[in-house]
């Protein structure tokens, strides 16, 4: 009878365990995931910041490709420049938040 007890009580111990377990690493990936994503926003305004402070000429279509090298999370950030002066300016940034890709 000892033994069904003590049998009984490690079943409901370690099935608390799981689910304890499942709850801290749920926590760790929203955390995670909120993280990338704010330091994906980041990324985006510093590279938009940095393009719209340079002088760029008139009827340019330029793409670049910026590699930001941060010490805990590298990440490629792809800009599109299109500069008219008859349509529209526009310059398109994105990034990715999940790999560090070799192009845009």
């Amino acid at each position: 009878m000892v033994l069904l007890q003590t049998l009984v009580m490690s079943v409901i111990l370690s099935m608390i365990a799981v689910m304890v377990m499942q709850w801290v690493l749920g926590r760790y990936l929203i955390a995670s995931r909120s993280f990338k994503s704010n330091l994906t926003i980041v990324h985006v305004m510093g590279v938009t910041s940095e393009m719209m402070s340079q002088a760029i000429d008139p009827d340019t279509v330029a793409d670049y490709n910026v590699l930001i090298q941060d010490a805990s999370y590298p990440q490629r950030v792809c800009v599109h420049v299109y500069m008219s002066w008859t349509a529209p300016s526009r310059i398109v940034v994105s990034a990715d938040e999940d790999l560090v890709s070799n192009g845009c």
